[in-house]
């Protein structure tokens, strides 16, 4: 049986595009079952004190050409806290901005967009409530 990692970004297309509260946490608990980082996903999209360090707006990236990346966003989850304030202090700035462009460059198309709307505080239709229901205790700030 082949199992097919979803794409971050319908992930959260799908919650969108969802009304209600119940239907947005059966779909974070659902992927949450890909991957327990992808919790901690949710919580730097809701986490109102993450301050991420890299510019406003899309980088100069080559968008990736799709093929064999839908899950490289669920193993790049684990680095996204260089790319906040308190992350990796110690990492220059320009090497941080260069990471992040490798990262885009790695990723789905549809995830590097994802990412940069993350990075923007610009991601609808998850918000602290949803997160809360869906993973009681996590978010602790």
């Amino acid at each position: 049986m082949i199992i097919l990692t979803p794409i971050i970004a319908d992930i959260f297309e799908s919650l969108k595009k969802s009304r209600s509260d119940e239907k947005k946490v059966e779909i974070l608990q659902n992927a949450s079952h890909h991957n327990q980082q992808f919790k901690e996903l949710c919580a730097f999209i809701v986490n109102p004190h993450i301050q991420w360090v890299i510019p406003e707006g899309t980088p100069p990236y080559r968008p990736g050409d799709g093929i064999d990346t839908e899950a490289v966003m669920w193993a790049e989850i684990r680095r996204l806290y260089i790319f906040v304030k308190g992350g990796a202090d110690n990492m220059n700035k320009h090497k941080k901005e260069m990471l992040f462009i490798d990262i885009l460059e790695s990723l789905h198309p549809k995830d590097a967009k994802f990412l940069i709307k993350m990075k923007d505080k610009e991601v609808k239709g998850i918000n602290e409530k949803v997160v809360n229901l869906a993973f009681p205790g996590m978010l602790t700030y």
